[in-house]
């Protein structure tokens, strides 16, 4: 009986030595987690970092967690990266990231490099990642930002549409009301701009793209003599 019992206080042990690292990277993506949401993000890419460079071979379900966790860890990396407006690398530790992600978690991916491509000005490569598979689902800034893209192609009824809809799910985003502000104006429906811009300025007065934009507006809305 008790030799039973050391066979299993060694097998017990023996399991726990090589599993180890596994608990260890857990411990550090979870801190890294803690890290980004605290706004500390140089402790964040330093621990991510740290769960990327972990070595450890795995089969079955075990390594299908580890993927999932190293792709979470190069994407959570990035936005530290984005947050600190390195948008390069950002993009880097996303595509890896995408490279990594399975099923649903695709879209997250995608998504967050298509915003990275917008904030640095790339809105061909921010539309393809946002439009790359129909079946994604768009989030509200999603919408804004296909919105404002669309603007810029001259679709303007569809941005109407993306940034109205984005503007029900966040109706206090000052943002939204002057993007689609823009819309209108380039419509040259002035009212519905004004309108727009209006609210953004209630929402945010230091807005200032707003009250330029409005200032804009109100110009060509006296020079037309129109009160569209």
């Amino acid at each position: 009986m008790k030799k039973i019992l050391l066979g299993m206080l060694l097998l017990v042990s023996l399991m726990l030595c090589v599993s180890s690292p596994v608990w260890a990277l857990l411990a550090d993506l979870d801190a890294a987690n803690a890290a980004y949401k605290q706004g500390h993000y140089d402790e964040a890419i330093r621990l991510y970092t740290k769960v990327i460079e972990y070595r450890i071979t795995a089969e079955g379900a075990v390594a299908d967690m580890l993927r999932a966790d190293k792709a979470a860890a190069y994407a959570n990396r990035g936005m530290c990266w984005k947050r600190k407006g390195d948008y390069d690398r950002a993009i880097f530790d996303l595509t890896a990231a995408l490279s990594l992600a399975v099923g649903p978690g695709r879209c997250s991916v995608r998504h967050k490099r298509g915003g990275v491509y917008y904030l640095k000005g790339d809105w061909d490569k921010a539309l393809e990642d946002f439009t790359a598979d129909e079946t994604c689902f768009w989030n509200s800034q999603d919408k804004l930002i296909v919105g404002h893209i669309s603007i810029t192609k001259g679709h303007y009824y569809g941005a109407v549409r993306l940034i109205s809809d984005s503007i029900r799910s966040d109706p206090g985003n000052a943002n939204a009301f002057c993007i689609r502000g823009l819309a209108w104006a380039n419509k040259g429906i002035y009212y519905k701009a004004i309108a727009d811009f209006d609210m953004a300025i209630a929402i945010n007065p230091n807005l200032t793209q707003a009250i330029t934009m409005r200032n804009k507006v109100l110009e060509k809305q006296r020079k037309t003599g129109t009160g569209q």
